[in-house]
């Protein structure tokens, strides 16, 4: 599994959206969806509970760099 690491706005973007470093490892690895996003980054969707997240992120050789985290 590669390491996932987080910019300071998906860290802060997790506390206001109230979603955990375990979500973020369900989706980033058991995604219902992963598509294009900007930049050349890649958006992975899961419903968790109900609830529908989106993780924005770029995928490099050995990890996984989170960009944002929404709900939909």
């Amino acid at each position: 599994m590669k390491e996932i690491r987080y910019i300071d706005h998906a860290l802060q973007k997790l506390k206001e959206r109230k979603v955990s470093k375990e979500h973020v490892l369900e989706i980033l690895t058991n995604p219902d969806k992963v598509l294009p996003a900007r930049l050349g980054r890649k958006r992975a969707t899961k419903n968790l509970a109900g609830r529908i997240i989106h993780v924005i992120y770029e995928e490099h050789e050995d990890h996984f760099l989170v960009v944002t985290i929404y709900p939909k």
